[in-house]
């Protein structure tokens, strides 16, 4: 009987081995599908089925395991909800404010399931690869979609891409997102395989046309290089400006990048002459800004902005721009509890950086242009911002605990 038991206890933890080892590559398909399918209506549907796939695994888990990790990020963002959720009862638009509501539950319920799934550094090290991955998974579900001819000619010509992947602006951030990784790991490894990787995903940002997030993935190739060689030694690219310059004026004249200068220059055209969509999103900043001084501390009520610009356009939108949004929508108080973990990840993946981790310094970059990209972009109800931050949330949660253990055994 005894034996048995034994047995019996050995199979069971042999489970519970084996369905924490697919919270992994669960997570991985998941945010592959975000890169692929998360706005195209037609195949949404298997995104939901991966993101359940992906709860299943990690509620099983949690019940074998017993244990919740909470953070202090995580309380931020609980806090920022309970705010949001209690701004439905001034909002101008209640419905409007439910919706977003409704949203943010969900977006907290995958933050929790990737605080819960993720229990070893090697694992992080395993889904940031992923999200590479899911860059070069976007590239060839481009070229199977468009053809690569096709997507050559639009980078070419400024046709954008990416309707029929999800949405144009949004398929570019990922792919910028995806594309700094590889970089990253280029500069990191020193191999040139990582940097034939890192075009895939660049040429999705270039075929996309969307400036923010060629803008995002320039700057964050600039990022990791500063970052290896140090930012002390960072003051010696000053003297080599010119010859920078010199190389990037070339380099632009490249007919590849024909289509984000067009869209620069669109946009520069629309600031003189005030006409055009550029235009029209400077004035919705500027607008937003107006409102905000008027109800500065608890705003209008999320997801409300749209309530107020559609006396001035006639139409409701969003504000394509995630701080005018959230000061706005939740004023000055729910801005500073959505930002404070944004605050709280940088300064710890920072305190990592001077450790010299390399997990930590590509973390940092992506969320840096993550956020970023926000002047462009709503991210506070985007499901990558929550896989973003719930990978940074683990990974110092687990670096912490790695130094506490070192401590200890040090004084032992």
């Amino acid at each position: 009987m005894l034996d048995q038991n034994i047995e019996l206890k050995r199979s069971c933890y042999r489970g519970e081995i084996y369905v924490e080892k697919l919270c992994v590559p669960a997570l991985i398909l998941y945010i592959t599908s975000l890169f692929i399918f998360v706005d195209n209506p037609q195949f949404v549907n298997v995104s939901r089925v991966l993101f359940l796939f992906f709860a299943g695994v990690t509620t099983l888990v949690i019940i074998s395991r017993q244990e919740v990790y909470v953070e202090k990020a995580m309380i931020y963002l609980y806090c920022f909800f309970v705010f949001c959720l209690a701004s439905c009862f001034w909002a101008l638009s209640y419905d409007d404010a439910v919706r977003k509501v409704v949203l943010l539950v969900q977006m907290l319920i995958l933050l929790f399931l990737i605080c819960q799934a993720l229990s070893s550094k090697r694992q992080i090290d395993i889904v940031v690869f992923g999200i590479a991955i899911a860059g070069v998974a976007l590239f060839i579900y481009g070229v199977i979609i468009y053809g690569l001819e096709h997507i050559y000619y639009a980078v070419l010509t400024g046709e954008r891409l990416g309707k029929e992947i999800s949405q144009e602006n949004t398929m570019g951030r990922l792919a910028s997102i995806a594309s700094i990784v590889w970089f990253c790991y280029g500069v990191q490894k020193k191999n040139y395989l990582y940097f034939a990787a890192w075009l895939m995903p660049f040429v999705m940002v270039l075929a996309s046309g969307s400036r923010t997030s060629a803008a995002i993935a320039l700057i964050g190739i600039l990022i990791a290089i500063i970052a290896k060689i140090g930012f002390k030694k960072s003051y010696k690219l000053l003297v080599r400006i010119p010859i920078v310059g010199v190389l990037l004026y070339f380099i632009l004249q490249l007919s590849i990048f024909d289509s984000i200068k067009l869209r620069y220059f669109s946009l520069y055209s629309a600031v003189t002459t005030g006409e055009g969509d550029g235009n029209m999103r400077i004035n919705m900043v500027k607008w937003g800004l107006e409102w905000f001084k008027e109800s500065p501390i608890w705003g209008y009520g999320v997801g409300n902005y749209g309530e107020l610009l559609v006396n001035k356009i006639g139409w409701d939108t969003y504000a394509h721009n995630n701080f005018i949004e959230l000061l706005v929508g939740v004023g000055i108080i729910g801005f500073s509890l959505y930002y404070a973990v944004y605050a709280y990840i940088f300064y710890h993946l920072n305190q990592l950086m001077k450790r010299k981790d390399p997990t930590a310094t590509i973390l940092f970059i992506v969320l840096i242009m993550w956020i970023c990209s926000e002047i462009g972009a709503v991210n506070y109800t985007s499901k990558m911002t929550y896989v973003l931050i719930g990978i940074c949330i683990s990974y110092i949660r687990l670096s912490n605990n790695q130094e506490i253990t070192k401590h200890s055994r040090r004084k032992a």
